[in-house]
This record gives structure tokens, sequence and C-alpha cells, in this order.
């Protein structure tokens, strides 16, 4: 990724926040800020398909404390209690990436 597509995508995602943030509909953050509502709303669905394909969902439950986890049972998105996963992450199986600006 060049550096203006970075730009692009750090612009876009404090924008999109913003909105969030702001309690305003998408057209009047738009407009009071002269950015181009189409333009919006193509950026907040491409930042939430990226972000979407970062992350495997966890369902938390309780579990039986015999129950084995397995790295695959994450993948698959079983229900996991914390423990199992701290024992994963301390045996190194799996890891947590986490992403800030």
């Amino acid at each position: 990724m060049t550096e203006r597509e970075r730009n692009a995508w750090r612009k876009w995602r404090k924008v999109v926040f913003e909105q969030a943030r702001s309690g305003q509909s998408v057209a009047a953050f738009c407009r009071e800020r002269g950015v181009c509502a189409p333009q919006f709303f193509t950026w907040r669905k491409r930042l939430r398909q990226a972000e979407a394909a970062e992350f495997v969902e966890l369902k938390l439950a309780a579990a039986a404390p015999e129950a084995k986890l397995t790295f695959e049972d994450v993948q698959k998105g079983s229900y996991v209690r914390m423990d199992q996963i701290q024992r994963l992450l301390k045996s190194g199986q799996l890891g947590i990436s986490l992403r800030g600006e």
C-alpha cells in the first residue's frame, strides 16, 4: 500500500468515526463538512469489510472444565471460555493483534 493509500484509509477511518460519534445523520454530517455522501458510504462499507476480514468472532459461554479447546475450534467460531483462550495464548497457539492509529 502506498503512502497516499494509507493516508486515504486513515482519513476516512477518522471521518466515519467522527460521523458515528456526532449523532448526526450521514446527510447532515456530510453537508456540514463538505464531504460527498456517496463517497462516505463507499468508504464506510470498505472499512467495515476490511475490519470484518481481520477478526475471528469468538462466542463466549460456560463450558465443562475438562473441555479441550484447539485453534481449529476458535477458527470455526466455537463457544469458548476465557480461561481456554488464555491457555492458547500462553502456549503460543493463538495470537492477538490490536490495530490502532
